[in-house]
């Protein structure tokens, strides 16, 4: 566990670089979300979020991260590592 968690640090401080330098898909962030958001705090437990139709983000990153609930940590870790690779 020590090795993964180490691993997912490192993954965190290149996300941005790889997230700007490359064309990664709207699709593809979101998906890095939820595994983020996963990994860090484990199930999401609010309700889906209510408000103006044109902030999308919102929905879909809420949407991203409800899909990884029943995920274990370490599996969130190693599903955002394999993504951001």
């Amino acid at each position: 566990f020590f090795e993964l968690n180490k691993l997912f640090l490192v993954a965190l401080k290149h996300t941005k670089d790889v997230l700007t330098g490359s064309q990664a898909s709207n699709e593809t962030k979101v998906q890095l979300y939820g595994y983020f958001k996963q990994a860090t705090i484990g199930d999401s437990n609010f309700e889906i979020p209510q408000g103006d139709p044109e902030e999308w983000i919102n929905f879909a990153k809420y949407k991203a991260w409800e899909t990884t609930n029943g995920l274990s940590k370490q599996d969130a870790m190693r599903k955002f590592i394999t993504v951001l690779i």
